[in-house]
């Protein structure tokens, strides 16, 4: 089986080929979710969307307005029937 000197200096431990290729994972791992948190990061958005000056944030109150009185008379409609 393929053995590698972990270290030249002494110790004498030795990785196996499963534990390069454990090794090898990890890294491609850890790499993947530092660049990707470092791609949203770059982009301006934190995730705190009441923050975020792309929000149209009277659009939506008078949508969820809309949605809360209509929910009212469906409610009041179905206790007259």
């Amino acid at each position: 089986m393929f053995r590698q000197e972990l270290s030249e200096t002494g110790g004498g431990e030795k990785m196996s080929a499963g534990d390069i290729l454990i090794l090898l994972v990890l890294t491609l791992v850890l790499t993947l979710i530092f660049r990707s948190a470092s791609r949203k990061k770059k982009t301006g958005c934190s995730g705190d969307c009441a923050h975020c000056g792309q929000v149209d944030w009277e659009k939506i109150r008078c949508e969820l307005r809309e949605e809360k009185e209509r929910k009212r008379k469906e409610e009041s409609a179905g206790k007259w029937s």
